[in-house]
């Protein structure tokens, strides 16, 4: 189920560019986040009918905030990223900055699962995966710290919430398996929903609730994509790693995950139109190899 879950995501920046370019930020986040959490909350129904509600309440609530927080952090953090880049190409690198989250869940599984370390390893990853990112900031094929000063500069907001969405993402892989508890596949709509609320309020403290429009103007092709996102990227992708994280091989799916960053850039260079430069594309396989490092710096306790 993991592995899907990460085919899936490849093609979550490009689709979610183009929605959100028509829709907005926040009108396409509520939404997406929204109709996702009730799609998997009604299957969840269908699971445990009459004990629907007393499942529910058997979620401890404490959860929510040792867990969910980060949850809700990935997913607000990293869809205002893409909405705040101001061109294709800096998508391209906010892609690439959330993909450090690979990276970070190796590092946080020493932190929450208390996993041993080969510290050579495991450093030398975090440094390959760092170059990488700082080479696709530079944007050119070697490292140049004033048009990596002035890349930052243009798009500091946007590349910073990738960042910190990536560091989200790494905590709640590991989290979400420190705290697993009996029919917890339940709380991940909730999240969803949660994820929603939150952005809901942004729109009225915004002042922005007469443009949450709920006719669509799209074209054809763009409500192929949003029901594509709905369905694939932001539904069945999260329950799919979610079941990897707490029953899977999360090492193995993990692993798989390193693939993420090239597939993602080629997958967005090519719905999007952006011709990828070889600085990118070397960017993706730094990023990739050092999770690798990564990956082979990390014991885990069985």
């Amino acid at each position: 189920m993991g592995f899907l879950a990460i085919i899936f995501w490849s093609s979550t920046i490009a689709f979610s560019r183009n929605i959100i370019q028509v829709m907005g930020v926040l009108n396409s986040g509520f939404f997406i986040f929204f109709v996702s959490g009730s799609l998997l909350l009604t299957v969840e129904f269908f699971k445990y009918k009459k004990s629907f509600i007393t499942t529910i309440r058997s979620i401890p609530f404490e959860y929510f905030f040792k867990v969910g927080l980060f949850f809700v952090s990935y997913m607000v953090l990293f869809y205002f990223a893409l909405g705040g880049a101001n061109s294709k190409e800096a998508v391209l690198v906010v892609g690439l900055l959330n993909y450090l989250w690979p990276a970070f869940c190796f590092i946080f599984s020493i932190i929450i699962l208390k996993n041993r370390s080969r510290k050579l390893l495991l450093i030398t990853g975090i440094l390959i995966s760092f170059a990488g990112t700082a080479l696709a900031l530079s944007g050119t094929n070697t490292f140049n710290y004033i048009l990596l000063k002035k890349s930052i500069g243009q798009n500091i907001f946007p590349y910073l919430l990738a960042f910190f969405a990536a560091i989200s993402w790494g905590a709640y892989s590991n989290l979400t398996r420190k705290h697993q508890f009996k029919n917890d596949t339940i709380a991940l709509p909730l999240l969803f929903l949660i994820s929603s609320l939150f952005i809901f309020i942004i729109i009225l403290l915004n002042g922005d609730i007469k443009n949450l429009n709920f006719i669509f103007k799209l074209s054809p092709s763009q409500y192929f994509q949003f029901i594509y996102l709905i369905l694939f990227p932001s539904t069945l992708s999260y329950f799919f790693w979610d079941r990897a994280m707490k029953k899977g091989d999360k090492n193995l799916v993990v692993s798989f995950s390193y693939l993420i960053p090239l597939l993602s850039t080629l997958t967005t260079g090519f719905v999007l139109g952006i011709k990828i430069s070889s600085s990118i594309g070397f960017a993706a396989l730094l990023i990739i190899i050092g999770a690798i490092f990564c990956n082979k710096g990390v014991i885990e306790e069985m």
